[in-house]
């Protein structure tokens, strides 16, 4: 295959390392990078035995079979189109854009939308993640109630995104996956900005179509009391669910639940350790190995863009103080 990677700052770098590994275990025939810090590209380049590529418009004329994004989401649009529009398996991450229209834009481009664009929602290529929807799809939890998910930290917010964009994004994603459920019915938030013009800390909730089940979303950057945590918990009619998202060889289930007469029954709690795989490895694999096969994504662009619309939901509910349905 050929492959090009289109930023190589903060996270672009990582998908640098990855995509630098499948190429000397030979998944990967011929490697292009491209970023606009020419040190940087430099660098990464030849740490990586990638060929550099002066521009964006030069790495489109490359014939590649696939294409990795990692910009500013204010630049995903403007990147992946020149992908897209010719048929290579483009790979672009979260959030799929950052205005709704783009991204309907990009999936109106595609020739088949669900084979041709994947977004990066890392958290399905999580081990406990996976797990814990195994668990309860096959019933161990009983019927799904509801979801807890927290990221919070105490540290400097992000300039281009706040809280909601940046993390909740995760969350308001996994809600439904974790559970098998793809109508939202209605968001409702609140948040406030403390230190800066965006969000930096908000609670969400998400209510769907044809269910009683709820997830719950708290996210921070002002949390100076604690150190980073990022959790999550779905309560069944017959158990708990737990993960440490930091923890991805790790998931918890707790036989703990309110019984019929509203007693608390509690029979204990059982670990089970998983095999490691990191999950931006096994995210960068399953694009790769689905673009060549001209397979559908884990998470495709109507998943994308059902994120995307829940964020602006979550904002939109924030600002006005009032539940948005959808």
């Amino acid at each position: 295959m050929k492959v090009g990677l289109i930023g190589l700052g903060h996270w672009g770098k990582n998908h640098a390392r990855v995509l630098g590994n499948f190429k000397s275990e030979g998944e990967i025939e011929e490697l292009y990078f491209f970023d606009i810090d020419k040190n940087q590209l430099e660098r990464m380049s030849k740490f990586h035995n990638a060929t550099p590529i002066e521009s964006i418009e030069d790495m489109s004329r490359l014939d590649l079979d696939a294409v990795d994004i990692v910009v500013p989401a204010n630049l995903h649009f403007k990147v992946a189109k020149h992908f897209v529009e010719t048929g290579v398996k483009t790979f672009i991450e979260k959030p799929f854009t950052d205005k709704e229209e783009d991204a309907l834009k990009l999936i109106d481009m595609a020739t088949n939308p669900e084979s041709d664009i994947m977004v990066g929602h890392i958290f399905r290529f999580h081990s406990a993640v996976k797990k814990a929807k195994d668990l309860i799809k096959s019933g161990q939890i009983g019927k799904p109630l509801v979801a807890d998910i927290r990221r919070t930290a105490y540290g400097v917010p992000r300039k281009d995104n706040g809280v909601v964009f940046s993390l909740a994004i995760h969350d308001l994603d996994l809600f439904g996956y974790l559970v098998g459920l793809d109508k939202p019915k209605s968001v409702e938030a609140i948040s406030s900005k403390i230190v800066g013009p965006t969000e930096d800390h908000a609670f969400i909730k998400v209510e769907y179509h044809d269910s009683e089940f709820i997830g719950i979303a708290e996210e921070s950057w002002m949390h100076p009391h604690q150190e980073k945590s990022r959790t999550c918990a779905v309560q069944g009619t017959n158990g708990v669910v737990s993960l440490d998202f930091l923890k991805p060889s790790e998931i918890l289930f707790h036989s703990k639940y309110i019984d019929f007469d509203r007693r608390l029954v509690d029979n204990g709690t059982f670990t089970q350790t998983l095999p490691f795989k990191e999950p931006l490895t096994e995210e960068i694999r399953h694009f790769l190995m689905n673009s060549r096969e001209n397979r559908p994504f884990e998470a495709g662009p109507e998943v994308g863009l059902n994120a995307v619309r829940l964020c602006n939901s979550a904002i939109e509910s924030a600002n006005t103080g009032r539940p948005v349905d959808l």
